[in-house]
């Protein structure tokens, strides 16, 4: 394991031991494309080998976007919009943020998800039990967002290069990788 992820697993191990037996909320930010996603799956892999949680879940902030219509109110490619209404926080906290924390390390459960993006409609899925003293990871654009980042016990942020995050997205959604093209 490389010194990152020793620092990572160190820092997570501190926080529970602070914790003391309560839930863990970790947030993944970065802008988009830049890897937060496989990220978190490695994160759940190394945490699995060197520390005793019972359950580790990874909550995708993609999945608490608003419906289009608040979305796209200040237009559809608006930078200001992008920011200001891609995302339902509130429904977040609820499904998710103020649950885990309330429940002071018991038994609790969350909804991982209150919108569908393809159909985009509002959803809602039977919620998941987390058992005790669990983890819970939330990966996606705008994690430290002040609307949620006090909820957060350890936050990451991964700083990647536009030129690489605009590659990754023209292999993962088939946009254009030319970086120059892109923001014209």
């Amino acid at each position: 394991m490389n010194d990152l992820w020793q620092k990572i697993t160190s820092d997570v191990q501190n926080v529970r031991r602070e914790k003391n037996g309560q839930h863990l909320l970790i947030g993944i930010d970065g802008v988009d494309g830049s890897g937060k996603t496989t990220f978190a799956k490695k994160l759940v892999e190394v945490l699995c080998l060197d520390i005793d949680a019972k359950y580790i879940e990874i909550v995708s902030i993609d999945n608490f976007h608003n419906i289009q219509k608040i979305r796209y109110r200040q237009g559809k490619d608006s930078p200001i919009g992008f920011f200001e209404d891609s995302f339902n926080y509130e429904s977040l906290k609820e499904c998710v943020l103020i649950p885990v924390q309330n429940a002071k390390g018991k038994a609790v459960s969350i909804s991982t998800k209150s919108h569908d993006l393809k159909t985009d409609r509002l959803v809602t899925l039977d919620p998941i039990n987390l058992e005790p003293s669990s983890i819970v990871i939330v990966e996606g654009i705008f994690v430290q967002r002040i609307e949620i980042r006090n909820y957060f016990d350890y936050t990451i942020f991964l700083d990647v290069p536009f030129a690489e995050s605009v590659k990754r997205m023209s292999v993962r959604d088939g946009s254009n990788a030319d970086l120059k093209s892109s923001f014209a």
